[in-house]
């Protein structure tokens, strides 16, 4: 591989590195928080995200549950028992 080639390759990998969705941090809240706790959840926190929807960690009836969210809309499309 040429040296020209060479940095092609790692500008390349640069650019998909920062346009990647990243994963949120642990343990803070989302912009869908306060749509999730008006709908009964509690101690809502965004687990990870992406284009299109949100995970979120959340507490309802005693049990700890996954929420996979829309952006922007907050719609809940799927909720699971966090194992």
């Amino acid at each position: 591989m040429t040296h020209r080639a060479l940095i092609s390759s790692l500008g390349g990998l640069a650019i998909a590195a920062f346009t990647l969705p990243a994963p949120a941090s642990p343990h803070r809240p989302g912009p869908c928080s306060g749509r999730l706790q008006s709908l009964g959840y509690s101690r809502v926190e965004l687990d990870t995200t992406s284009a299109h929807a949100s995970v979120y960690e959340a507490r309802r009836a005693g049990d700890e549950v996954k929420l996979m969210v829309q952006n922007g809309s907050c719609i809940v499309e799927k909720v699971w028992l966090d194992d």
